[in-house]
């Protein structure tokens, strides 16, 4: 049935599509209502429609003017709604799955996407959002989550290829991997991070292709009773080689000076240089179960240079 008129509240047209809609109800029937809920700037009310109404409207040249709106003969939901110029797409368009459920919002210029997109989940969160050139996104691009987080934002020049800054995030919202692009390949320093934020890898690209002799990988740490410290400083230490004053809680070094404690025993368990996460240069410190000093190892450049044993004994490490 064709609708040919339709009062509504007077907002710009580009206003009107801008906010166009979280949820859209259409019924094709003379006399019923006709309700377009747009954000909660705007709520426009579409009046009942009444015969000889002007939506879906061609002028003397048919040719497509103003607002259309296009649904589905099964269920009489919205699949698509915007604005027509002279016989072509102009300003925001809406998509609709079958259900009611806004899909999409596309920026038209002259009748080509160009402009602010947006893609949604099902729960109304966006799934992705930009600005949509032709065939592929230009400019900062954004894909979150289904749970609102962002996964990754990436930077796009003006022919689709990605360049400069790209990032990648967690489902928990901590950075996953960063790192440059150019012409749509990876370009120069990339690094990628565990899940609680610690750095787990880098490496350097060129064109895409991993410069092997540059890759530093990180395992895993957790967070440890530890002082780091600079390198002249030291903790006091009573006769049973535990430290006098309180622990303090702080993250691993995996390359830098740490001073570790075991917290069982309350004792030092590995103090020095770190490399990879491994001890390269220092003193490493072994008890048994009852928390007596079994063995103290000495590193240096990362190879051992002393290995002391001791049988139910304890060291003075002042």
């Amino acid at each position: 049935m064709k609708i040919t008129k339709i009062y509504i509240l007077h907002i710009p047209q580009h206003y009107f599509l801008l906010f166009f809609l979280s949820f859209l109800t259409f019924k094709a029937s003379l006399g019923q209502d006709y309700r377009l809920y747009a954000g909660p700037e705007f709520l426009i009310n579409f009046k009942r429609v009444q015969a000889g109404d002007t939506i879906n409207r061609r002028d003397e040249y048919n040719m497509k003017q103003g607002l259309w709106v296009f649904n589905d003969n099964a269920s009489g939901n919205v699949l698509t709604a915007g604005y027509y110029k002279n016989d072509k797409k102009e300003d925001f368009w809406v998509k609709f799955d079958s259900n009611g459920f806004k899909i999409s919002e596309f920026q038209y210029k002259n009748g080509q996407p160009n402009g602010v997109a947006r893609v949604f989940y099902t729960n109304g969160k966006i799934q992705e959002e930009g600005v949509w050139k032709g065939t592929t996104w230009v400019g900062k691009y954004k894909f979150y989550f289904e749970n609102g987080n962002l996964c990754y934002e990436w930077n796009y020049n003006e022919d689709g290829l990605r360049v400069g800054e790209q990032k990648y995030f967690h489902e928990n919202g901590k950075i996953k991997i960063e790192g440059s692009w150019a012409e749509g390949k990876k370009n120069g320093l990339l690094k990628e991070y565990y899940e609680d934020g610690n750095i787990k890898s880098q490496k350097v690209f060129l064109g895409d292709k991993m410069d092997e002799t540059k890759v530093v990988e990180y395992p895993p740490v957790n967070v440890v009773a530890a002082a780091n410290k600079n390198k002249n400083e030291t903790d006091s230490v009573n006769n049973n080689g535990s430290p006098e004053n309180n622990l303090t809680f702080g993250v691993f070094n995996p390359n830098g000076y740490n001073k570790l404690y075991n917290i069982q025993f309350n004792k030092i368990e590995k103090d020095g240089y770190f490399r990879n996460g491994q001890l390269y240069t220092g003193k490493q410190y072994i008890y048994n179960e009852e928390g007596e000093l079994i063995r103290a190892v000495e590193y240096k450049d990362g190879k051992i240079i002393q290995d002391e044993k001791f049988l139910l004994d304890s060291i003075n490490l002042q």
